[in-house]
């Protein structure tokens, strides 16, 4: 086989260079461990009484299904208006990528992903006044800690496929050449 077919973007002078397709995996696992860490933030506010409201006891069944059907409930939101907004926000990850295409340093490429999450999480948090939302409930901020740590944890997942993809290919390549592989 020649090296041609497995070409990669990644280069000595752009290391951490990325294909379109890695960037939309990229940004998959992004939106995927955001819609959890939100979700885990509702089911935690849902289960947080608020102060001045009757709620009914959580030992009985119909308890339950109120706390569940709630948690339901906000996996029919977040989940689309979370897609549409990675969509809409997708091009500054795309710009912070391309910008640091000529970086091989991951702590790097994390602080920048990380910094870009929770500029993204503290613009939530300061949307939450203009929602009638409480910014303290945990929603609130679990929504903006979510994001923070979903877009390093979504680039940090999708590099390592990539970077351990590009040395078996190699490791096939350079054995091929030397005659081990048929």
């Amino acid at each position: 086989m020649s090296a041609s077919v497995f070409a990669s973007p990644r280069t000595s002078s752009e290391p951490m260079a990325f294909t379109i397709q890695e960037f939309i995996r990229g940004t998959a696992f992004a939106w995927i461990i955001f819609v959890l860490g939100a979700e885990l933030a509702y089911a935690v506010d849902a289960a947080t009484p608020v102060p001045g409201l009757v709620y009914e006891s959580f030992n009985g069944l119909t308890g339950e299904a109120l706390f569940w059907s709630r948690v339901g409930n906000s996996f029919l939101f977040i989940a689309p208006f979370s897609f549409v907004l990675a969509c809409v926000l997708a091009p500054l990850g795309l710009g912070v990528g391309n910008g640091l295409r000529r970086t091989d340093n991951v702590y790097v490429h994390s602080a920048m992903f990380l910094i870009l999450g929770a500029g993204i999480g503290l613009a939530w948090w300061v949307l939450c006044r203009f929602l009638w939302v409480d910014p303290m409930r945990p929603f609130a901020i679990g929504v903006a800690i979510a994001v923070a740590l979903a877009l390093p944890t979504g680039w940090n997942i999708t590099a390592r496929i990539a970077l351990r993809r590009d040395a078996r290919r190699r490791s096939l390549v350079d054995a091929g050449s030397i005659g081990f592989v048929r």
